[in-house]
């Protein structure tokens, strides 16, 4: 049986030959290339999904061709090998997507174990996410708005030309849509359609581009190219037009690039060279008479690649869809439609059917008809704290008396916890997470800080860009909760800073895990942050479900920030072997046997999926940037939240 196709790519050919033997032995299709060039040959026709890349390769390093083959394929799991890797070498891979890092002589076991451990990973996507990807292959553009109507007698025309296109339009309008069409009518369909990420690439991944036969190149975010990049591209683009059968060059951008060359010095001869046609999408929200034709689109194609009988819908439910802002545009419909068809038994979509976030958002606006939740959130300035502020406490899991000092930061700062013992800092970033066990633990050398998950939290809710947190070993656990950190921010006060913080949108559905399982989380489009935590646990908890719609800041303090955190007596003898809970007192946990609270009363009747909500409000902000997205969680932890981020950290770029 193929348990999937592995690309090896190593310029020594005793590597290609042992690795491939064993890999294939093991039951995986193997594909093989010395250079560069080769896998991504490969990579575009065939599309693998696991690569092994070597660092050391003649013309493209392995570090440049993970860039370019993440830009392409942004699903394909890669494994780095070396034989000369250092620490700096393996975050910064790390760091550009990939799964793992592991050193030269290899062990064949570790090896193996690596790539089932990679493959798992791809393999939690949900069905309907395969059938959202089988979808969007055949996916056309729908509506008969003037706008749709215009577009679809344009593509045609345009497809015959040798123009470069410029596709202008919020996230979710169907810039790489409108893209495909054009290359499907152009005549080039035999030919490959090659999507690059622009954030994702580099002055060297773009020149290893030369050489790629592909029918159209599809430049998604052109605007987020660094400058150097920009100017690369712009050769790279002259060398294209002069061969003797030129790709077709698309490239999309949710900014006007004239303002960018106003705004950030986009390079100017660049968006002259790429200005020959520009198309400009309209948002959902100003074409929705099309509306109903797209719903009925995506019901039909989810449940034909679903397997179930289409789904009528009632006028009242569509009505409900119409009458939303859809600030994430026909992606964000289609995603709550997949979401529908997979989680609706009936054969009827009524008005419960509908996420209760959408039902909300309709019921507030009828009497103003306006949108105000679902409107796009202007950027807050960056925040810090007005003065320094201490608070003393003992850590949960060392045990230690000492307590923190938060400290106002300059702009673009960041989170930066300063150990106090050593003098070192540690910013407070995903790639420098090292243990998600019963708290989250920062590393950077031999220096950690630990269970930073409650304040991270609060900094969250309080929106804090910037703070120097000065900590021994772990931050305090106070008394169970993030209350006492609501009270210290309070009391440092806030002050605004020069400068936009931008904040994260989730863009499509992301799932750790499979929904159809007891342990999920997926993260997807939303106007805001919103957080549903589900609980399926031995009594006394039972089931429990909490959801908590975020006000930035409203709320968080008396319906999140109490949450404490609870353990079962039967763990703590375990966790005392382990080490952990040194610090543990009857007041700063919550203690359950098998029947009852031991220890405490507790503050809401639900306090358990609330303190879970914490955790993942702490979690998230690991990314740096407010999260915007609906998160859903069934019986998960710190270990699938970190996983989770890993899958969406490249929206933090943006």
């Amino acid at each position: 049986m193929n348990k999937g196709h592995i690309l090896i790519v190593d310029d020594e050919k005793s590597i290609l030959n042992s690795l491939g033997g064993i890999l294939t032995d093991e039951g995986f299709q193997i594909s093989q290339a010395q250079n560069g060039p080769q896998a991504l040959d490969i990579i575009m026709k065939e599309a693998p999904d696991l690569a092994i890349l070597d660092v050391w390769l003649p013309g493209i390093d392995g570090i440049e061709l993970l860039q370019l083959a993440r830009a392409i394929c942004p699903d394909l799991e890669i494994i780095m090998m070396s034989g000369h890797g250092n620490i700096d070498t393996a975050v910064k891979a790390t760091k550009l997507g990939a799964f793992d890092f592991i050193e030269k002589p290899l062990s064949l076991e570790n090896i193996v174990q690596t790539v089932n451990q990679a493959l798992s990973q791809q393999k939690t996507l949900r069905k309907g996410r395969e059938a959202s990807r089988l979808a969007s292959a055949n996916e056309e553009i729908v509506g008969q708005s003037p706008a749709i109507f215009e577009l679809k007698k344009m593509i045609p025309i345009l497809a015959q030309e040798h123009f470069l296109i410029l596709i202008i339009g919020e996230e979710g309008t169907g810039k790489e849509l409108i893209g495909r069409a054009i290359h499907h009518s152009s005549g080039k369909e035999d030919s490959s359609f090659l999507r690059l990420n622009c954030p994702g690439l580099t002055k060297e991944t773009l020149m290893a581009l030369c050489p790629t036969p592909a029918g159209t190149i599809f430049f998604d975010q052109i605007a987020a190219l660094d400058q150097e990049s920009q100017q690369e591209l712009l050769t790279l683009l002259k060398i294209m037009r002069d061969r003797e059968n030129p790709p077709k060059i698309i490239a999309s951008s949710t900014k006007s690039l004239k303002k960018e060359v106003e705004i950030t010095g986009f390079n100017y001869d660049l968006w002259q060279y790429l200005d020959q046609v520009v198309i400009k999408t309209l948002p959902l929200r100003e074409r929705k008479q099309d509306i109903p034709f797209l719903v009925q689109y995506f019901i039909s194609q989810f449940s034909h690649y679903l397997g179930v009988k289409p789904k009528q819908i009632t006028k009242d439910a569509l009505a409900i869809l119409e009458g939303y802002h859809w600030p994430g545009n026909v992606k964000e419909l289609k995603n709550i439609i997949l979401r529908i068809i997979s989680s609706t038994p009936e054969e009827t979509i009524r008005v419960q059917d509908i996420p209760v976030f959408i039902q909300r958002e309709i019921a507030t606006s009828r009497d103003s008809q306006r949108y105000p939740l679902a409107k796009a959130r202007k950027y807050p300035r960056q925040k810090t704290l007005k003065q320094s502020v201490v608070l003393c406490g003992q850590g949960l899991h060392s045990g230690i008396k000492g307590g923190l000092i938060l400290l106002p930061a300059p702009p673009n700062s960041g989170i930066i916890f300063s150990h106090i013992p050593s003098g070192q800092n540690i910013p407070a970033r995903l790639d420098l997470v090292d243990s998600t066990y019963n708290a989250v633990v920062l590393k950077k050398g031999p220096i950690s800080i630990g269970t930073i998950e409650h304040l991270m939290a609060v900094l969250h809710a309080y929106e804090i860009s910037n703070v120097l947190i000065k900590v021994g070993d772990e931050v305090p656990i106070m008394d169970g909760s993030a209350r006492e950190f609501c009270q210290l921010i309070e009391e440092g006060g806030i002050e605004e800073q020069e400068g936009p913080e931008q904040g994260i949108i989730i863009d499509d559905f992301y799932a750790v895990g499979d929904p159809s399982q007891r342990e999920y989380l997926t993260i997807e489009p939303y106007p805001g942050l919103a957080i549903r935590y589900i609980m399926d646990c031995p009594e006394p908890i039972g089931q429990q479900e909490f959801f908590y719609s975020h006000k930035w800041g409203e709320g968080f303090k008396n319906q999140i920030a109490p949450a404490r955190t609870f353990v079962f007596l039967k763990d703590v003898g375990y966790l005392e072997e382990k080490g952990l809970t040194k610090g543990g007192r009857l007041s700063n946990v919550i203690l359950l046997d098998e029947e009852r609270v031991i220890n405490t009363t507790l503050r809401f009747e639900d306090e358990y999926p609330r303190h879970k909500v914490l955790d993942i409000m702490g979690d998230l902000y690991l990314l740096g940037k407010r999260v915007q997205g609906l998160v859903t969680a069934r019986m998960t932890g710190h270990t699938e939240n970190i996983a989770l981020l890993k899958k969406i950290r490249h929206l933090a770029v943006r």
